[in-house]
């Protein structure tokens, strides 16, 4: 209930295929989350998310998702493997409308 951006996501895959991404971050919800072809949702624990069963770059925005601090992110990947990321902390309130 009443996303906001809180993070932007550029990917570039050495075949070509390029994927941008709007992050949002929500203190409520209602409704039950389903699985879609990208995961399958599921509740964990803060200290137990399994980082290692997602993809490289989660493990470096999901934490300042968590934390509330506004960020921008750039990927380059090969398949599944990242070659390289940089990462840009924003000022609170950077990417709302």
């Amino acid at each position: 209930m009443d996303p906001r951006p809180i993070g932007e996501l550029s990917f570039q895959f050495t075949d070509g295929y390029s994927v941008h991404c709007i992050v949002f971050r929500a203190e409520a919800h209602e409704g039950i989350a389903i699985e879609t072809e990208e995961a399958v949702p599921i509740w964990t624990a803060l200290d137990a998310i399994p980082y290692d069963a997602m993809w490289a770059d989660d493990r470096e925005w999901l934490p300042l998702l968590i934390a509330g601090q506004p960020f921008r992110g750039r990927y380059l990947f090969d398949g599944e493997a990242m070659l390289s990321q940089q990462m840009e902390f924003l000022p609170q309130g950077a990417l709302l409308p």
